[in-house]
C-alpha cells in the first residue's frame, strides 16, 4: 500500500490523495482552483510523507502487485521532482533532482512487508535550486567541522580518562606508603620511650655514683694520716674509688651511646 499526505501531479491544478483503507487502497484524484495551489508557491513550506505496507504503487495509485513506477508530486512550482516507485521486491525514492543534485537514490524498504515511511520537506526552496544548494553545502561543511571537533573531543576525553586512571593509580600507591610509614613511625615512638626510661635509669645510677664518690673522698681525706690499718683501708677504698671510677666512665659512654642513638631517631 502507498500512500502520500498530499501529492502534487504534474498536471496544473490537480493533486492526488491515496488512503488506506481495510482490504486496500482507496485513491483520490481531485482537480483544485488556483487559490488551493497556494502551498506550492514559493516561500511556502511543502510536506510530502510516502509510506509502504508491502503492497506496491503505480503513477500514485495501488496496483497490489508490482511497481510500474509512477510518478509522485512532480511538476515545477517548487524547482524539484521527486519519483517514487515501490515496495513489492525493492523500492526506491528520489532519482529526481532536487536543488540542483540527487535525492535519494537508494531503496528503501527493499520489499520488507513491515514497509517504510519517508518524509520529505520542501521549505522555501522557490526556483533557485542553486541557491538551495549552495546553502545546504555551507551547512554540511559545518556538520563536517562539528564531527571532526567530536572525535578530537573525544579523544581529548580518552586521554583525560587515562590521566585519571594514571593518577587513582598514583594515589592509591602513596596512600599504601603512608600507611607503612605511619607503622614505622609508632614503632620509633615506642623506642624512643624505651630509651627514655633508660636514660633515666642511667641518669639515676650515675647521681648516686657521684654522691658515692664524693663520700669515698672526703673519707680518704679524713683517714689519709692513720696508721696501717687506715692506710689499708686507704687502698682498699682506693681500689673501689677506681672499680667506682671506671663504672662512671662505662656509665658516661653509654650515656653518649644511648644519647647519639635517640639524637639518630628524633
Amino acid at each position: 500500500t502507498l500512500h502520500a499526505n498530499v501529492v502534487r501531479s504534474s498536471s496544473e491544478g490537480e493533486t492526488t490523495k491515496s488512503e488506506s483503507v481495510e482490504g486496500g487502497t482507496k485513491t483520490v484524484k481531485t482537480t483544485t482552483t488556483k487559490d488551493d495551489l497556494s502551498q506550492f508557491q514559493n516561500g511556502k513550506t511543502t510536506s510530502w510523507q510516502f509510506s509502504s505496507n508491502g503492497g506496491s504503487s503505480s503513477g500514485g495509485s495501488s496496483s497490489g502487485g508490482s511497481s510500474s513506477g509512477g510518478s509522485l508530486s512532480g511538476g515545477s512550482t517548487g524547482g524539484y521532482t521527486v519519483t517514487s516507485t515501490s515496495t513489492g521486491g525493492s523500492s526506491s525514492l528520489g532519482g529526481g533532482s532536487f536543488g540542483g543534485g540527487s535525492v535519494g537514490s537508494g531503496s528503501i524498504g527493499g520489499g520488507s512487508t513491515g514497509g517504510y515511511t519517508y518524509t520529505l520537506k520542501i521549505n522555501k526552496c522557490g526556483a533557485d535550486t542553486s541557491d538551495w544548494k549552495h546553502k545546504w553545502e555551507i551547512e554540511n561543511r559545518k556538520v563536517l567541522q562539528y564531527e571532526s571537533r567530536i572525535k578530537e573531543l573525544e579523544g581529548i576525553v580518552t586521554e583525560v580518562r587515562n590521566r585519571k586512571a594514571e593518577l587513582i593509580a598514583d594515589l592509591q600507591n602513596c596512600q599504601g606508603k603512608v600507611s607503612n610509614y605511619d607503622v614505622q613511625i609508632n614503632q620509633l615512638n615506642v623506642n624512643i620511650d624505651e630509651f627514655k626510661k633508660q636514660i633515666t635509669t642511667i641518669t639515676g645510677e650515675y647521681e648516686t655514683c657521684n654522691t658515692r664518690y664524693a663520700e669515698l673522698t672526703k673519707a680518704f681525706n679524713q683517714d689519709e694520716l692513720d696508721d696501717e690499718v687506715q692506710k689499708a683501708l686507704f687502698e682498699k677504698t682506693k681500689v673501689e674509688l677506681g672499680q667506682c671510677s671506671e663504672r662512671i666512665t662505662a656509665l658516661e659512654q653509654d650515656y653518649q651511646k644511648e644519647k647519639q642513638l635517640l639524637f639518630t631517631f628524633l
